[in-house]
C-alpha cells in the first residue's frame, strides 16, 4: 500500500509497483491482472473532477479493460473489480465529469468525443 492524496484527502492506495515483484508467483490469470492493473495504472485517469487524458485515450483504455475481462473469464477479480472498472470507465466516456463535459452549447457532442466513439 502507499498512500495518495487528491483534493485535500488522503487515503491508501495498493501500490501496483510492488505488487509486481510477486506476479511471478501468482497463478497466471492474476499474475497477468497484476501486470496489467501495474500498467494502466501508470497513467491516471483524472483528478479534480476533470479528465487528464483525451477522449480518445479514454475510449482506447476502456476498450483494453473489456478485452482484458474477456480474455481472463476464470479471473474471480473479474466480478468484483475489472467490471465495475469498466462501468466506470464508460459512465466517464459517456457522461463525462464535472470539469470534462461531453458537450458543450455550440455543438452539443463535442466533436473529438464523437470521433473516439467512432475509432472505437
Amino acid at each position: 500500500m502507499t498512500v495518495a492524496t487528491e483534493e485535500g484527502t488522503w487515503f491508501l492506495k495498493v501500490d501496483t509497483v510492488v505488487m509486481l515483484e510477486f506476479a511471478p508467483q501468482l497463478p497466471a490469470d492474476l499474475g497477468a491482472y497484476v501486470r496489467f492493473l501495474s500498467h494502466e495504472d501508470a497513467e491516471t485517469i483524472g483528478a479534480d473532477a476533470a479528465l487528464n487524458l483525451t477522449w480518445r485515450q479514454l475510449g482506447d483504455r476502456l476498450l483494453r479493460w473489456e478485452d482484458f475481462a474477456r480474455s481472463h473469464p476464470q479471473l474471480k477479480e473479474i466480478d468484483s473489480e475489472v467490471k465495475p472498472h469498466i462501468l466506470n470507465l464508460a459512465d466517464l466516456f459517456l457522461f463525462g465529469t464535472d470539469n470534462t463535459q461531453t458537450y458543450d452549447q455550440e455543438s452539443l457532442i463535442k466533436p473529438d468525443l464523437i470521433a473516439a466513439w467512432r475509432d472505437s
